[in-house]
C-alpha cells in the first residue's frame, strides 16, 4: 500500500489537516483531511472526515469515520460508524457497529456484527454476518454464514454462494 516515507500524522483535538504519504496515521478528536491519504497504518478514535482516498496496510475506527472517496486496506477493524462514497477493498475486515458503502465492496473475508449497507455489489471470499444487512446489488461469496436481526430491514437484491449458504432469522 504505501512505501515508507519517514513521517506520522498525528492529530489531537480539533483540527484539519492535508493528506498525503505517512508511514502512520494517528487522529483523536475530530479532524478533517482534505485530499487523499496513503500510509502502513491509520488508527482513528473520534470522528474524522477524509475528502478524498485512504489506502493503509492496516485501519483501525474507533469512532466516526466520512471516506469521500475509496477505501482500501489489507485489515481493517471498524467499530463504530464507516462511511464511504467510492469502492471498498478490504482483503480482511471486522465491523463492530455499521459500515455504509455508497459502491462496491471486494474482499477475502468480512466478518460483521452490526450494520452492512451496499449500494452496489459485494464480492466476498467468505462473509460471517451477524445483525442486518441491506445489498442494492449482488450479494457474491464462496461461503456465507448469516444470523439476521428480526427488528431490522434486512434486503439483498440477490445472492450468490458457492460454498454453503445458511440464512437464519433471530
Amino acid at each position: 500500500m504505501s512505501q515508507a516515507t519517514g513521517k506520522d500524522l498525528k492529530i489531537m483535538g480539533e483540527t484539519q489537516s492535508n493528506g498525503g504519504q505517512f508511514d502512520k496515521v494517528r487522529t483523536m478528536g475530530e479532524c478533517t483531511i482534505t485530499g487523499s491519504v496513503e500510509a502502513d497504518s491509520c488508527k482513528v478514535m473520534g470522528e474524522c472526515s477524509i475528502s478524498g482516498d485512504l489506502s493503509c496496510t492496516t485501519f483501525k475506527n474507533m469512532g466516526e469515520v466520512a471516506i469521500g472517496g475509496s477505501l482500501a486496506a489489507k485489515q481493517a477493524r471498524l467499530m463504530g460508524q464507516t462511511q464511504v462514497q467510492g469502492h471498498c477493498a478490504l482483503q480482511q475486515s471486522v465491523v463492530y457497529g455499521e459500515l455504509t458503502i455508497a459502491q462496491n465492496v471486494t474482499g477475502e473475508s468480512m466478518k460483521v456484527h452490526g450494520m452492512l449497507s451496499v449500494s452496489g455489489d459485494v464480492s466476498l471470499e467468505a462473509l460471517g454476518m451477524r445483525g442486518g444487512i441491506q445489498v442494492a446489488g449482488l450479494l457474491n461469496c464462496d461461503t456465507i454464514d448469516m444470523v439476521l436481526k428480526f427488528n431490522t430491514i434486512n434486503k439483498v437484491r440477490e445472492i450468490g454462494a458457492t460454498a454453503e449458504r445458511r440464512i437464519d432469522d433471530h
